[in-house]
């Protein structure tokens, strides 16, 4: 778990994605030199593993948990040793996208509308995840 596990991140699944990038493409004069922000669902770690739990309560989940603050840190002081390792650059994607609010990792006004991607229901959300659990 990052920080205590609500930090609020997006979520989008991967034909979801694509279907963005293919309504990008199609609308590029309304795309064009901007930034895009698409989401499904807005979730945290402790809704995640709460629907896990939930759905498979046969497996002991075990969680952990790491400072997104010593993370940043920690890839900062790497970068500026010259380590520019895939380790290093993974604390810095935890340290700042999936920080929460503190770095914007989730959307709350988004071009869903222009590219027709719909946000998941609980249900739904919960749907997919139980897909992926069996």
């Amino acid at each position: 778990m990052l920080d205590e596990g609500d930090n609020r991140i997006n979520s989008i699944s991967l034909p979801a994605v694509g279907r963005a990038i293919v309504a990008i493409l199609q609308n590029f004069d309304a795309t064009e030199n901007r930034v895009i922000r698409v989401s499904e669902s807005i979730l945290t770690q402790n809704q995640l593993i709460g629907f896990a739990k939930e759905l498979r309560p046969d497996i002991k989940w075990r969680t952990s948990k790491e400072r997104t603050t010593v993370l940043l840190q920690e890839s900062v002081e790497q970068f500026g040793a010259g380590d520019f390792s895939v380790p290093a650059f993974m604390k810095l994607m935890k340290g700042t996208a999936l920080a929460g609010d503190t770095y914007g990792g989730a959307f709350d006004v988004t071009d869903n509308e222009l590219f027709g991607i719909k946000e998941l229901a609980p249900a739904d959300l919960k749907k997919l995840i139980a897909e992926k659990l069996t």
